[in-house]
């Protein structure tokens, strides 16, 4: 893992904090590409509570 990569998890942490961090980092790049792309709106994220509201 690189520097970036290991921001949020330790590098002494078991495997299975590794999987779920590498699970996450995809997940997050699913939902930016379906985003990018427009399969979903902000609005939904907003609702799915996945991205802030508004002030």
């Amino acid at each position: 893992m690189s520097q970036d990569e290991s921001l949020w998890v330790r590098e002494d942490a078991d495997r299975g904090k590794w999987r779920d961090a590498e699970r996450a980092r995809l997940n997050r790049r699913e939902i930016q590409h379906a985003l990018n792309s427009g399969q979903i709106s902000r609005r939904e994220l907003v609702k799915w509570g996945l991205y802030p509201a508004p002030p």
